[in-house]
């Protein structure tokens, strides 16, 4: 089977980020007093947020096995920090900042200590790349424990889906509530190489 992606992998992505933008252009607009009906906005963001999240995380798992088969799974971790940490420290940084600087116009106030911070704390929109990090972490390691590694992490998915870590501190609670997304991800993949294809019909793609 190729490797290659198939372009409803990079729609799906598409599709996600207008979904982000839109989540947060609707919720600023809403809390800063904008003509938005309560029950649409209420309706419209639950249906945004619980769908584009779990979206991202799925697709970040489809070649995840892959990837980590290739490289190896200290290659596989040093990638992914390079890929993820890094961007992560770095746009957090200059998030916080520009906060600061902008501060009397800002919904959240923002202060220097919060970029001491960001190792333990996540900030805004960049808990996603926390939690896809320890994602990615989590996977190696069990991965490690040969045939047993996918019943493992359906297990361990399942467990944390319905028993999250209601903790704010490194985005653990989104982590564990979008771990199953990221294993189902990789299911999928398998199951789409046993067909010898990384197509999906209409039907599969919109379910």
């Amino acid at each position: 089977m190729s490797n290659a992606r198939k372009d409803w992998v990079d729609y799906a992505k598409g599709i996600g980020i207008i979904l982000v933008v839109y989540g947060h252009l609707l919720s600023s607009g809403y809390h800063i007093g904008l003509a938005i009906p309560k029950h649409f906005f209420e309706l419209s963001d639950s249906i945004v947020y619980t769908f584009h999240m779990p979206l991202f995380f799925l697709l970040a798992g489809l070649f995840a096995e892959g990837s980590l088969q290739k490289r190896g799974a200290w290659g596989y971790l040093k990638d992914k920090l390079l890929r993820i940490a890094y961007p992560y420290l770095v746009w957090s940084i200059i998030q916080i900042s520009v906060e600061i600087l902008f501060s009397s116009q800002t919904q959240k106030k923002a202060e220097f200590s919060d970029i001491l911070k960001i190792a333990y704390r996540t900030w805004g929109q960049f808990w996603f790349l926390y939690a896809l990090l320890l994602m990615f972490i989590v996977f190696t390691l069990i991965k490690q424990t040969g045939k047993f590694s996918m019943p493992l992490l359906y297990f361990t998915g399942v467990i944390l889906f319905f028993k999250p870590l209601h903790i704010s501190t490194a985005a653990l609670l989104g982590f564990s509530t979008h771990f199953l997304f990221f294993i189902l991800g990789i299911g999928l993949r398998r199951w789409l190489m046993e067909k010898n294809t990384l197509s999906l019909q209409p039907w599969a793609i919109l379910l």
